[in-house]
């Protein structure tokens, strides 16, 4: 037997177990039937039946005492099933045998006795439902007797009675059976689903482990990953100012599009990793949706420019409710796939005010896209117009974690696309229902600022970055001040008397800091406001918001030198600003 039988057997032995105190009713009804009998049955023989009826009730009470104190351990064994099927065999024989002990010549006696055995039968079809072989040890030994007695009795109405009496039993054991059936399959689904629950249980645990894997991986791949390809950006910056010969500056060329290229693909595949991970967490407020297009202007401005298309972003003063970082992320990706995709014309950045939202609109006049191939954009690596898989092209993630992120920001996605023609991009954000007091426009435009001379504090504790960025800042003639740990910057700061003009920290730091208090130990030192900026392989949005709280710019490893340097410039701008 099975587990699930074996489950499924003790809960019909729990369940007619539990019926066992009702035979004292049966009790009371003996004496009943002894009290109408008296005057037409032997006082010896109903004694006696009636002391056998009194046995069987107190078997049935020591058979209860017996499943009340074992109970907890189940009734897995074989013996509880022979129990109750033999009381319940000896008790159809104790009922049974009135039909013959007490056949009398009296038609009324005749009859009541039929009634109550029909009664009886009757009963037991709802007291023994949960247990067949119960219900089929009581019920034959039950109407035998009396069927019996009715067919060999010498008035031909009682072997119609009989007939009656025997098919009545037959139509009891089929009413039985359904009743029976019914039982058993609602107590099966129920341990069905009781399995099903603890193995969906199982399921999400293992999920749950699985998800959290993935996190941990993602969290050891973004830094792993990203250092040594940070540390690989800024030695072929510096080495790009010592070569000079037409060979080298090939060679270097090839080298610089391989570390881009492989800096895109890492990025695109941890942020869509993050995203199917679950992650990622939407921190949403409100915000002036120019914020994000000045960000997306100077970024996109140059790339245009350079493939002979107009950029447009037009101005817009409305008050948004959505995640910041996330928003630029997909409008990042939306902008970058319509300038790859349009080789004449333009791109326009624009937005159209509704009642409750604002649709974020990007235009495009490039290829298109066909009409039964509009679907398949989303899928990771499908590139419709790049079979040769280059990777000037791009890499075929980017829509898929549009499509994504703007699922979990639960904002609306629409393509439209004509091939020949262009694409039309619209996202459906969310505008502000009030005004929050402390929103300013305090982004400081990227000026051209002079780093000659610039005493710039780093913290990495990875040594190759340290060596990479110190060269290339000194390329720059700045004067770099780096660190492996915030206790050793600290002890230099108390020894030298100069200022820090800018301070670039890892995120991540040896001990129990992090980037962001180091930054505020280090500003507590130089008793300023001093310029600063995290630099991390951290692609967690939770690690950008908390930088964002701090009030600190963050810097993506691994970073372009160009990107460095703009944002050192920018860091630089501020510190001019402020003095």
């Amino acid at each position: 037997m099975n587990s699930l039988q074996c489950q499924i057997t003790a809960e019909q032995l729990k369940a007619v177990y539990k019926q066992l105190p009702s035979i004292v009713s049966a009790a009371v009804g003996a004496v009943i039937l002894t009290y109408i009998l008296k005057d037409v049955s032997s006082p010896g023989l109903l004694s006696a039946w009636l002391g056998m009826v009194f046995l069987n009730c107190i078997a049935a009470g020591i058979l209860y005492l017996h499943y009340i104190n074992h109970r907890k351990e189940g009734l897995t064994h074989p013996h509880w099933r022979v129990y109750f099927t033999v009381f319940t065999f000896c008790t159809g024989i104790i009922w049974g045998v009135i039909g013959i002990l007490f056949y009398s010549t009296i038609v009324e006696i005749k009859l009541l006795i039929v009634v109550w055995i029909w009664a009886m039968g009757a009963g037991m079809t709802t007291l023994l439902v949960a247990y067949q072989p119960a219900f089929y040890a009581m019920i034959i030994p039950l109407f035998l007797p009396l069927t019996a007695s009715l067919a060999i009795d010498d008035d031909i109405f009682y072997h119609s009675l009989a007939a009656a009496t025997f098919a009545w039993m037959l139509s009891l054991m089929y009413f039985y059976y359904n009743n029976h059936k019914t039982f058993l399959d609602a107590i099966t689904l129920k341990f069905i689903n009781t399995e099903l629950v603890a193995d969906l249980a199982r399921k999400n645990q293992e999920a749950e482990n699985a998800n959290l894997a993935k996190s941990q991986f993602l969290a050891a791949a973004s830094h792993d990953l990203r250092q040594p390809l940070h540390a690989q950006c800024l030695f072929l910056a510096e080495l790009d100012q010592y070569v000079d010969s037409p060979a080298g500056r090939r060679i270097l060329g090839g080298l610089e599009s391989s570390v881009y290229a492989m800096r895109k693909l890492l990025n695109a595949i941890l942020d869509l990793s993050s995203l199917e991970a679950g992650t990622t967490t939407p921190s949403k407020h409100v915000f002036p949706i120019s914020t994000v297009f000045t960000h997306l202007k100077s970024d996109f401005e140059t790339l245009a420019e350079e493939k002979g298309i107009a950029l447009r972003i037009c101005e817009c003063s409305l008050l948004i409710n959505t995640d910041p970082v996330l928003l630029e992320r997909i409008l990042r990706n939306l902008i970058s796939n319509a300038i790859r995709y349009t080789r004449e014309g333009k791109v326009l950045i624009g937005c159209r005010r509704h009642t409750h939202s604002v649709s974020i609109q990007i235009l495009d006049t490039g290829i298109g896209i066909p009409k039964d191939k509009q679907k398949d954009i989303f899928v990771p690596f499908i590139q419709l117009g790049n079979p040769e898989r280059d990777r000037e092209k791009g890499l075929g993630l980017g829509l898929s974690i549009v499509k994504r992120t703007s699922e979990l920001l639960e904002h609306m996605l629409i393509f439209k696309s004509t091939q020949g023609k262009g694409t039309t991009v619209s996202l459906d954000v969310p505008l502000a229902d009030t005004i929050p007091n402390d929103i300013r426009k305090t982004r400081l435009e990227d000026n051209a600022v002079d780093l000659v001379g610039k005493r710039i504090l780093i913290i990495d504790d990875d040594t190759d970055v340290r060596t990479a960025i110190f060269g290339l800042l000194r390329s720059w003639e700045c004067i770099p001040l780096v660190f492996p740990d915030i206790s050793s910057a600290l002890e230099h700061i108390g020894k030298e008397s100069e200022d820090i003009d800018i301070i670039l920290s890892d995120f991540n730091l040896p001990g129990n800091f992090n980037g962001i208090q180091a930054i505020e130990m280090l500003r507590a030192q130089c008793e300023s406001t001093t310029p600063a900026a995290l630099i991390t392989g951290n692609i967690s949005v939770n690690k950008l918001r908390e930088a964002e709280g701090a009030g600190l710019s963050t810097i993506h490893k691994p970073v372009l030198a160009s990107e460095l340097r703009s944002h050192i410039s920018k860091l630089a701008g501020y510190e001019r600003c402020n003095s």
